[in-house]
């Protein structure tokens, strides 16, 4: 990936108090194990013993222990899935895809084409969900399975990382993808 071009808001929440506990809300489920043992390693006072975890351990979390826990998570749920796991660890269901567009030419369809034909994921696509040609067969838009991660990166953030990923594991050239953000969902 170059990095020089990602975005630098990763994660979908603001450097305000109010967006990073809204945003530590949002996360609390899927990273329950995570913060409490950061709790149990920052704090002296016992789990279970804390009804309401105070404001300033939500923002400590945030800023300082998250971006860490994500990413054991995210290599957790790839492991699962490249050992022939729950595939729904690393993607979501399949009513969260994407959806962008790419500039038509031969090769970028022989591409689309090969990527469906090898591929293991969705109805036997590799990256590629489902896919088709414009009226004017000026663009092919293409529809992938949404990370498990989408609702925690940024909208940019995470447009730039499917676009990355989609380049690499197709060879089709990045210049030749949308530019504004992916569709999650026709949003």
């Amino acid at each position: 990936m170059r990095d020089l071009d990602a975005p630098t808001q990763v994660f979908a929440y603001e450097e305000t108090t109010k967006s990073k506990l809204s945003f530590f809300s949002l996360i609390f489920d899927d990273f329950e194990g995570y913060i409490q043992s950061y709790w149990e390693t920052t704090q002296s006072e016992k789990w279970d013993d804390v009804d309401v975890l105070p404001e300033s351990f939500r923002i400590d979390y945030i800023d300082n222990q998250f971006t860490e826990d994500f990413e054991d998570e995210d290599d957790r749920r790839l492991a699962i899935e490249l050992q022939g796991g729950d595939e729904d660890a690393y993607w979501t269901d399949f009513e969260h895809v994407n959806t962008f567009t790419i500039k038509f030419y031969q090769e970028n369809k022989e591409a689309v084409m090969k990527d469906v034909r090898d591929g293991k994921r969705g109805n036997g696509g590799g990256v590629i969900w489902d896919w088709g040609l414009s009226d004017d067969l000026e663009e092919i838009t293409i529809t992938t399975l949404a990370r498990w991660s989408w609702i925690y990166h940024s909208r940019s953030y995470y447009s730039w990382m499917i676009k990355e990923n989609f380049s690499c594991d197709t060879g089709i050239p990045l210049e030749e993808i949308q530019k504004e953000n992916i569709s999650i969902n026709g949003s």
